[in-house]
């Protein structure tokens, strides 16, 4: 156990299997970094009412990694449904519907 002002970081909470609830997410609906979801009578009991349960308000913490190596592509390739608009015929975009963009 860490003790107080530990430079080591405090483990995440865990939920039991006996308390897990089955979330349902939109099928095709994107997770963004940030995003928060609310669940209606999941969350902790209600003070002065132990049997009656307020909202549970998770918040999604999503990481996009900067690159992919050849491996994870393939996988990825393999599990996820084809584009629907193809692949350009030589796997590169074309350049006239590009805009330079220009971080703060």
């Amino acid at each position: 156990m860490a003790r107080r002002g530990s430079a080591r970081a405090r483990p995440r909470p865990r939920l039991s299997a006996a308390a897990r609830a089955q979330v349902v997410h939109p099928v095709g609906e994107v997770i963004k970094p940030d995003a928060w979801m609310c669940v209606a009578d999941e969350g902790m009991p209600v003070h002065g009412r132990p049997y009656e349960k307020g909202n549970l308000y998770i918040r999604f913490a999503v990481h996009f990694p900067d690159r992919l190596d050849l491996g994870t592509v393939e996988a990825l390739r393999k599990d996820l449904p084809p584009d629907p608009a193809g692949p350009a015929a030589n796997g590169r975009m074309e350049t006239e519907d590009v805009e330079q963009a220009r971080g703060p």
